[in-house]
């Protein structure tokens, strides 16, 4: 279980299942540009940018990547183009709880997002907002990336699923490893 001979990885998963770490660390491993969706996707207001489609376009056209997001309507886009998928489906209970603490450190940092502020009004009241959109996405788009991965509608992809941080963990020991590098 390693990434060492891929060079156009996704990386998807509910928000707060570690995309981006993950996503990261493996650009760095792997000497790969990284991409994330969430940057090019939300603007001012988190308002969605009205380029995004195209922008995505433009990255994915590029010979090596690692892209972090899920978003449906890029979905194609990007695996039609990735060698691997990188599928983080951990517990509800691991993301919520992640969610929450890092909505709270957010908002009492005041740190900046995507140009934007995430609020206490936004994390309780707004069903956008990430700890709600944890609990709202967590099954139905763990269930849709089965229902993908069984159609095997992208049969070129090498599929990844990783169900526990020790997984991931292991995934990275392994593709280090391979790359030839040590911590």
């Amino acid at each position: 279980m390693e990434l060492g001979g891929f060079s156009r990885i996704s990386v998807v998963g509910t928000s707060c299942s570690g995309k981006t770490t993950l996503a990261v660390q493996l650009a760095r491993l792997l000497d790969l540009p990284y991409v994330e969706l969430d940057s090019i996707y939300w603007g001012p207001g988190w308002r969605p940018r009205p380029d995004f489609v195209d922008q995505v376009r433009l990255a994915v056209s590029n010979d090596r990547w690692v892209i972090d997001g899920n978003y449906g309507m890029v979905r194609s886009t990007i695996w039609e183009r990735a060698e691997a998928v990188v599928w983080l489906n951990l517990p509800l209970r691991i993301v919520l709880s992640r969610a929450i603490r890092r909505t709270a450190q957010r908002i009492r940092s005041q740190e900046i997002v995507h140009g934007n502020r995430e609020t206490l009004a936004r994390a309780v009241l707004d069903p956008d907002g990430i700890p709600w959109w944890v609990l709202l996405s967590h099954g139905p788009r763990r269930r849709k990336f089965r229902r993908i991965f069984r159609r095997r509608a992208y049969p070129h992809l090498t599929v990844f699923e990783l169900s526990s941080s020790r997984e991931v963990s292991v995934l990275l020991e392994w593709t280090r490893r391979v790359c030839g590098q040590t911590r």
